[in-house]
Order: structure tokens, then sequence, then C-alpha cells
């Protein structure tokens, strides 16, 4: 599984987590540096304020590093 596909995955978990009942959550996430943290914190922050976003625009914001 390819960085891209993993982040996606997380997403998709954490955004469902976050918001298929009505409690209220924290979430943390933990990892090395570089390893995308950032981009699953920002994406799920996305999806919350606008509704789920596409594997295609996950996979637009992927650089040369991330492969």
């Amino acid at each position: 599984m390819n960085l891209a596909d993993y982040q996606w995955e997380m997403i998709d978990q954490i955004y469902h987590l976050l918001t298929d009942d009505d409690h209220n959550k924290v979430i943390s996430l933990h990892g090395d540096t570089g390893c995308g943290k950032s981009t699953i914190a920002l994406e799920i922050s996305n999806q919350l304020k606008e509704g789920s976003v596409s594997y295609t625009h996950l996979r637009a914001h992927e650089t040369r590093r991330h492969l």
C-alpha cells in the first residue's frame, strides 16, 4: 500500500469515527516526521467543513517525496 492509499484509508476511518454519532470526540495522530500526519489532519478538517473528499483530490496533493 502506498502512502496516498494509506492516508485515504486513515482519513476515511477517522472521518467516520468523528461523524457516526452525536458524541464529541478528540483524536490524536502520532508518527514519525514525514509520515503524513499533517496531510491526514488537513484532509479530515476539509471533509468536516465541506463533506467527503475524493481520492483524486487526495492524490492531487501528493508530491514526489510521497512516492
